[in-house]
């Protein structure tokens, strides 16, 4: 999905908001995957992209005085499953979220740090594990 939502018409105090981006809504958020599957093994690649975003309804930039605002840099993430099917109801699925362990953040905020001044990271790497029954 592609997004370029701005203000018509718009006033913070005594800030004119015409024309600036709205404030948390990334350019343009796209998810695609590509499955295979081979009797009872399959085998998933996720992708998901995420565009840029201000974190302030004034598009103000970072600095280091208010770290809590500026420009959300966009991301882009890679996931991978695997399952099988096996004794007809049963199944078992492993899979990588953030395969690559791609290292970005998602917004700012004024209380907590953990990237660098006032951004909250995504997720990192991790793996799951399920077993799963139909009856």
């Amino acid at each position: 999905a592609y997004n370029d939502a701005k203000y018509l018409n718009g006033k913070s105090g005594k800030a004119d908001l015409t024309g600036k981006t709205l404030e948390d809504v990334p350019q343009y958020i796209s998810r695609s995957g590509i499955n295979c599957t081979v009797k009872n093994m399959s085998v998933t690649f996720y992708y998901s992209a995420v565009g840029g975003s201000w974190s302030d309804a004034n598009n103000t930039r970072a600095s280091e005085k208010n770290p809590s605002v500026g420009y959300v840099s966009p991301y882009q993430v890679l996931d991978f499953a695997m399952s099988y099917k096996f004794l007809d109801n049963y199944n078992i699925r492993v899979g990588i979220n953030n395969l690559t362990d791609n290292k970005y953040f998602t917004r700012r905020t004024e209380t907590l740090v953990y990237l660098g001044k006032g951004v909250l990271p995504g997720d990192g790497r991790s793996i799951y594990f399920t077993l799963g029954a139909k009856f």
